[in-house]
């Protein structure tokens, strides 16, 4: 086991999971036309129903991942994003898969793609895994606990300005008018995966994300990681999120480092 995992106290079904995680990192840079060796025609990229892209890459992840989860927890379901026969939950525990988060990034060539995968029971989150294959960084949390392989004050966010709360797929323009004293609205130009990571690492202050067609692939191992992290993450409404269904039903989800950064964001996006 690496030293950095040590505190998580892991099973060996845990363990062998992040093994498989870490062979999929090696796959999807094969695949990543980041790579000078790699071309766009052999991604075999096409247009799903909801107009969203997926590449063999996608494919390939989700078929490597699903297949240690069935080894090592044969009765646990696994609701992922491209296995479509598998998004109704109708059971207490099981696992939630983006196999690529970021295919529009990761066929572009940007490194701002991950594999998200958490396991969720009736009483919440359990273990997840958040896993940037470009950069490298791999995140775990367990229960309370959250672990970090590389340094967290590293930050692929730009924060020129010292304190700054991050937008996500909109303008903050109306926001910035009434902008708690000593911060700074920024429109975030990357993924919404990376920011509420980076506000999980303390390296940005807050992020505001404004929901497009989200489901729970996208959001529920960085929900953990947040609040393993100590973090406060809600929708617009100050409530946590629902997992009954593959829709997040908000307008807003909203992650601070401190409670009163919070409270205050969800009273802006009431006015």
């Amino acid at each position: 086991m690496s030293l950095w995992l040590a505190p998580l106290h892991l099973t060996d079904g845990e363990l062998a999971i992040i093994r498989t995680i870490r062979n999929v990192r090696q796959y999807l840079l094969e695949y990543w036309p980041g790579s000078s060796s790699t071309h766009l025609a052999d991604l075999d990229v096409t247009l799903k129903v909801d107009h969203t892209l997926v590449t063999a890459a996608d494919y390939l992840s989700d078929q490597t991942v699903t297949s240690s989860l069935a080894r090592e927890f044969p009765t646990i379901p696994v609701i992922s994003e491209e296995c479509e026969e598998y998004q109704s939950i109708d059971h207490s525990t099981f696992w939630i898969l983006d196999p690529l988060d970021g295919t529009q990034a990761f066929v572009c060539g940007s490194p701002d793609f991950a594999v998200l995968l958490s396991l969720r029971g009736p009483q919440g989150a359990i273990f997840s895994i958040v896993d940037y294959p470009a950069s490298p960084e791999m995140v775990v949390a367990k229960g309370l606990a959250v672990a970090f392989d590389r340094d967290i004050s590293t930050t692929t966010v730009d924060r020129s300005s010292a304190r700054v709360i991050h937008t996500v797929y909109f303008d903050a323009t109306d926001l910035n008018l009434y902008c708690p004293g000593g911060f700074n609205y920024q429109k975030s130009s990357v993924e919404s995966t990376r920011v509420l990571l980076e506000v999980a690492k303390g390296t940005v202050d807050a992020a505001v994300v404004r929901v497009c067609g989200h489901k729970i692939w996208d959001i529920a191992a960085l929900d953990h990681i947040l609040r393993a992290c100590g973090r406060t993450f809600t929708d617009e409404s100050g409530n946590a999120l629902e997992y009954s269904t593959i829709e997040i039903r908000a307008k807003y989800l909203v992650a601070s480092r401190t409670l009163q950064l919070q409270d205050t964001l969800l009273h802006l996006l009431s006015l």
